[in-house]
């Protein structure tokens, strides 16, 4: 009796009804809901970083992030290999073999070579330190060495830090059994790449006859070795970075950030290049205290009489005149002195620190910036750091980790020693997005974190793209705004328009947006609980998204730059939410 009526349904309530029915993967209806504060990443993600770099860990000290830098690092290879896939051979005296087991492998010298090794090319040399190690499975040998060196140097400190099971041997040391772990940390030659051998070595005396099993093995930064990471075929592994705020220690999120160059050798303050001023006496390694890495490497400055600076400067060549740059350290000191950074060069002279994390005092480091836009003559300056204020007899300076980089703004640490230290581009790809419920009419996104630099142009943030890399529904900065953008295939401009909002460097931001492109064609975003802005557009479907990516891509050419940011938490509905309801997520 009813065939004829005509329903009305309102849009909201469709849209909540739409809600309803969506599979609740973050139990508010939401189809992707990630957090990143726990320190995990979601196994749909892939993350891709080709170069190491640092963070701040949960004990507030500067960390590398867990990386091997070796491929193939399970001893994968095809039936009847001679070796492993990517590995390259040397023999000594005759002709090995090798035979692989899982991730396991047998090297022999197979009764006629005397020396049997696989390798791969290392990390070039830069003045820092890396770890090598590997596992001992199987071993039907003695005297003679499992790991070999070539093109590395010794470091300051003495010869090569040999170690099993973390214990520390003498370099001449052989007696390896099954079950060891064998470690050593070196410096390779700056300049020029390293090679590490696995395998049976140099040492005497030598056996035509014998055979090892070894697992496990991996080069990474640092003089610490960490638990091991498998590598495929497919490359090395650099980790993904959950940073910590360097104050209280409470977890952040992940941290993306762009690529990026030190500029300053010697990032520790090395006297090598570092000029002294005043009547100062430095010291490296001091046992004092611990740097913010962990170790005793910052240069401490003792003040020998009163009067004058405490100061500490390095010389930076080859810039470009007019263009941006940001200056960083860590410093400790005596309180009532206002340290400051120097550039020198046309007419920059004195820069006073305009922002600070931590306190200034003996108690606790403080990381100081200062960006600056240098002359357009200008392509020279002083990285300094200098005491203001008449110093006492006997006041101590401790400084560590200078930077200098492009941009306005500080990015992680990225140390260096011989020569300048790069940090390449992360990024994180969601390839398969059908369980998320792509819709090309309706959605929304919300996202919390933190810019830590400002962008020097557009950044991608988080958004869907296309399988021409070109992004459909994404949030993304420039130097001053968040704005998100809806693109459409029908539409002659290509897109549904844009909506942007203000944002603060270093300030937790919760950002929400949402894009109707049929019912209502819309894109409205919101702000800290800010009442929402919105512009209006013509019909038609957004592109059909392939990819959810958190930065931009690295094979893409679309777009400019990378963002410099910590995320906390994003989450999406394949549904068009209110402005009431972006208040109410972002509000708090």
């Amino acid at each position: 009796m009813h065939r004829n009526r005509t329903w009305q349904i309102d849009p909201e309530e469709l849209r909540t009804q739409r809600n309803r029915i969506l599979p609740i993967e973050g139990g508010d209806g939401s189809t992707l809901s990630l957090d990143f504060t726990g320190g995990v990443l979601d196994p749909r993600l892939t993350f891709t970083r080709t170069t190491n770099a640092t963070f701040i860990n949960s004990q507030g000290y500067v960390e590398w992030a867990a990386a091997n830098a070796l491929s193939n690092s399970v001893f994968t290879g095809a039936s009847g290999a001679t070796q492993p896939t990517g590995w390259l051979v040397s023999f000594v005296g005759g002709t090995g073999s090798f035979t692989l087991n899982g991730t396991e492998l047998t090297i022999s010298n197979n009764g006629s070579a005397t020396r049997s090794r696989i390798y791969q090319t290392g990390p070039t040399g830069n003045g820092l330190p890396v770890t090598v190690q590997l596992k001992v499975v199987a071993n039907n040998t003695s005297g003679m060495a499992l790991v070999e060196l070539l093109s590395f140097s010794i470091n300051g400190q003495g010869s090569v830090v040999y170690k099993v099971n973390g214990t520390t041997q003498l370099s001449s040391f052989t007696g390896w059994v099954a079950g060891d772990t064998i470690t050593l940390t070196c410096i390779p030659t700056a300049g020029s790449a390293a090679t590490c051998l696995f395998g049976l070595g140099a040492s005497a005396p030598v056996s035509t006859s014998a055979s090892v099993t070894i697992k496990d093995v991996q080069i990474e930064p640092g003089s610490v070795a960490r638990s091991y990471i498998p590598t495929t075929t497919s490359g090395a592994y650099q980790a993904p970075r959950f940073d910590y705020d360097p104050t209280t220690l409470a977890p952040r999120g992940l941290l993306f950030e762009g690529d990026a160059t030190n500029l300053v050798t010697q990032s520790n303050g090395a006297t090598s290049v570092w000029t002294i001023g005043g009547n100062r006496t430095p010291t490296n390694n001091t046992t004092d205290l611990l740097s913010p890495d962990g170790t005793n490497n910052a240069t401490k400055l003792l003040c020998g009489t009163t009067g004058n600076y405490a100061a500490h400067a390095t010389a930076i060549t080859g810039l470009t005149g007019g263009a941006t740059y940001t200056v960083s350290y860590w410093m400790r000191g005596p309180s009532g002195h206002t340290p400051r950074l120097y550039a020198v060069n046309g007419t920059i002279g004195d820069v006073t620190a305009t922002s600070t994390t931590g306190t200034y005092n003996n108690t606790g480091w403080t990381r100081l910036t200062q960006t600056y836009t240098l002359p357009a003559t200008t392509t020279q300056v002083y990285v300094y750091f200098a005491s203001i204020g008449i110093v006492n007899t006997g006041d101590t300076f401790y400084v560590w980790g200078f930077q200098l980089e492009t941009g306005s703004g500080a990015s992680s640490h990225i140390p260096t020693g011989a020569s300048t230290g790069n940090r390449t581009a992360d990024s994180c790809v969601m390839n398969d997005i059908a369980p998320l419920q792509y819709s090309t009419t309706n959605g929304s996104i919300y996202w919390s974190g933190i810019f830590n630099k400002q962008p020097l142009s557009y950044v991608t943030l988080i958004g869907f793209m296309t399988a021409v890399d070109q992004p459909t529904y994404e949030t993304f900065g420039n130097a001053s705004n968040y704005f998100t953008a809806a693109r459409g295939a029908s539409l002659s401009t290509g897109g549904q328009n844009e909506v942007s909002r203000p944002y603060t460097i270093g300030s937790l931001t919760r950002y929400a947006s949402a894009v109707d492109t049929i019912t209502d064609p819309i894109v409205r975003a919101n702000l800290n609980g800010s009442a929402s802005s919105t512009t209006k557009s013509g019909s038609g479907n957004l592109y059909a998204a392939t990819r959810f990516v958190i930065g931009r891509n690295p094979s893409t050419t679309y777009g400019i730059s990378y963002p410099s940011v910590t995320i906390a938490q994003i989450k999406y509905w394949p549904v068009t939410k209110t402005a009431a309801e972006l208040n109410s997520l972002t509000t708090t």
